[in-house]
């Protein structure tokens, strides 16, 4: 079950949520750091902890594409 109260989008959109965490993911195991992850996704991926990790996970060519997704995601975020 996905929870993030950040992502107002997230019901109907849990394909794209899981797509875009798995940076997150992949960012705090690179680190080892369990923290990393949830920073990443504050704010719905809308902060620099989530750019920092598409480039420490080498994701970079994707940026157009994540862009998207996030603000799908976060679409009426206050």
């Amino acid at each position: 079950r996905v929870i993030n109260d950040d992502c107002p989008n997230l019901i109907g959109n849990r394909d794209l949520y899981k797509k875009v965490e798995w940076i997150c993911e992949d960012c705090s195991n690179i680190f080892r750091n369990t923290g990393m992850a949830t920073l990443c996704r504050k704010n719905c991926f809308f902060n620099e902890d989530f750019l920092w990790c598409v480039y420490a996970t080498e994701r970079t060519e994707e940026m157009s594409q994540l862009r998207q997704w996030v603000g799908i995601l976060g679409a009426g975020r206050e």
